[in-house]
């Protein structure tokens, strides 16, 4: 349990750093998550910790929409930045309150059933240290904000008859630093304050022993609960984890990244394998996502090679030469493969390990629909293999016959004619090339189906894997 509650102490020193304009400088989610992390256990031993977890889930979703808002505000709409600040601080401030709340009502009440009297521990003063800083950092953060709000009365004079004339919308810079000296200040009596207060927990003996005999007993007298909680977290990793292997490129860079379906996968297996008591694939998973990151930084390349191989400016640089020789589509099938088979072996790991919780725990009701779910996946995965094969062949086809694909690519824009567009696709080269690139279409159009179908199929599994 000490590792636990160490987790908790690490989220919770997240909240420590100042946050300004919407901007959070270290995201509070990261620290929920840990927050989240630590209570997993604790949850099942004291209502106060399911409480706290509960909270923490919600200043996650509040520090993510921060994060939005952030980037929104930042690209041009900067009249809305104190209005969604306000609200910001307020959701924050009510959820933190009682995330703190709960937690320490949680630590002492299971201090005082595990027969220790609590001393040399204050959780009375660590709330209340907490509590202030909730306040008092959320209200600094808002303060730049009100000369905003009397910027209407700009010919209010602050200069006390001085000949020099000062409205009070001209003193925001002067308020924004003090607020953050003192954000400062609060943060680190706070952040001090909660290692001294949770390293207590830690290093007491006792009291991470009493926490682990009370885990203990509730895995074995609610097995069904405790068994229940960790599929649904399988299902959440394997069904969100199947979205990212989808190939969507925006100027070149995937933004569903596959190396992210494979950490998530890996995390699934590995709840699952012991859950059921099997062996952690951690070789299998550790290659399948190096061999992922391999690929995806030379797709990467290979599409921003293309993306500068059809345009005019770069073509004239010559600046991808990449392309040129065969080699680059052997390398790309290579690294395509070793992810392919890597994955797609992760994938029935976690699969069979799955399988083999609904044996042991007589859920046989998912049994089959789940023996066939490494299907879809491995489907997606192999199209998804095509597909960087294909895109990369693409790129050395058009710049092998650069005169001829390349010319007809970079031009097929200003094509306004179709009789122009039939003499050209008379030549041979270009018929080869729109034959390459309507594959590409058609395996990127199944691959979005597959990935959408093996979604759907996780969660249509995940609702019959109740016990008999």
């Amino acid at each position: 349990m000490r590792f636990h509650l160490g987790l908790i102490l690490a989220g919770l020193l997240f909240f420590a750093f100042p946050n300004f304009n919407l901007l959070d400088i270290l995201p509070d989610f990261i620290g929920c998550i840990l927050i989240m992390a630590g209570l997993s256990k604790l949850k099942h031993i004291d209502g106060n910790f399911y409480d706290a977890r509960r909270n923490a889930k919600y200043i996650l979703w509040i520090s993510v929409l921060r994060l939005l808002l952030c980037m929104w505000t930042n690209s041009g709409h900067r009249d809305y930045v104190m209005p969604f600040t306000f609200i910001i601080c307020v959701l924050e401030a009510i959820y933190m309150i009682s995330l703190f709340r709960n937690l320490y009502l949680g630590a002492e009440y299971t201090l005082m059933r595990a027969d220790s009297d609590g001393k040399g521990i204050a959780t009375g003063e660590a709330f209340t240290l907490s509590f202030i800083f909730v306040i008092v950092s959320r209200v600094l953060e808002f303060a730049p904000h009100i000369t905003d709000i009397i910027k209407q009365d700009a010919e209010l004079d602050l200069s006390a008859g001085a000949s020099f004339k000062m409205s009070m919308a001209q003193l925001k810079t002067y308020v924004l630093a003090a607020s953050l000296v003192c954000s400062m200040i609060i943060g680190i009596i706070y952040f001090f304050s909660t290692i001294r207060t949770w390293y207590g927990f830690i290093k007491r003996k006792g009291y991470t022993s009493f926490l682990g005999e009370k885990y203990d007993v509730f895995a074995v007298t609610d097995r069904e609960v405790l068994v229940s909680e960790k599929l649904s977290k399988i299902y959440f990793l394997l069904t969100f984890g199947f979205i990212f292997l989808a190939d969507f490129y925006i100027d070149g860079i995937n933004i569903l990244p596959t190396p992210i379906c494979i950490i998530l996968v890996f995390s699934a297996s590995c709840y699952a394998c012991k859950l059921g008591k099997r062996r952690v694939p951690l070789i299998i998973g550790i290659l399948a996502l190096i061999s992922s990151v391999a690929n995806y930084a030379y797709m990467t390349n290979v599409k921003m090679g293309i993306n500068y191989h059809y345009s005019i400016q770069s073509f004239l640089k010559q600046e991808f030469h990449d392309f040129a020789h065969f080699k680059s589509v052997i390398y790309s099938a290579i690294l395509s493969m070793s992810e392919f088979v890597l994955t797609s072996v992760l994938i029935i790991i976690c699969i069979s390990a799955l399988c083999n919780v609904f044996r042991n725990e007589k859920r046989r009701n998912a049994l089959t629909p789940m023996k066939f779910m490494p299907v879809l996946p491995i489907t997606a995965l192999f199209l998804h293999c095509i597909n960087c094969v294909l895109c990369t062949f693409e790129g050395h086809y058009s710049t092998v016959f650069n005169d001829t694909v390349g010319d007809y690519v970079r031009n097929k824009a200003f094509i306004l004619n179709r009789e122009n567009y039939e003499l050209l696709i008379q030549n041979q080269l270009i018929v080869k090339y729109e034959a390459i690139s309507s594959a590409q279409s058609i395996i990127t159009a199944l691959l979005f189906i597959c990935v959408l179908l093996c979604v759907l199929y996780s969660a249509s599994v995940s609702r019959r894997s109740e016990g008999e």
